[in-house]
């Protein structure tokens, strides 16, 4: 795992062709309270899923050349 590691940071030095993103989402399920006003204030979590969305472009052309979607638990 160590070799994977060193090998990952140092392919990341050699590549300036790509933009390396990492996006961190947060998915939230629930419901508004009865007397709701606010959307902010007055949403209720019941459930939450977190993700971390690790995307590759390249600079030039904005294609994306890799992505991967992990689950994230804390």
């Amino acid at each position: 795992m160590q070799r994977e590691g060193a090998v990952r940071a140092l392919a990341g030095v050699g590549t300036t062709r790509t933009w390396n993103l990492l996006v961190d989402v947060i998915a939230q399920s629930g419901r508004l309270s009865p007397a709701a006003s606010n959307l902010g204030s007055d949403f209720i979590v019941e459930g939450q899923k977190r993700f971390w969305l690790s995307v590759s472009l390249d600079r030039f052309t904005g294609d994306i050349v890799a992505s991967q979607l992990e689950p994230y638990e804390e």
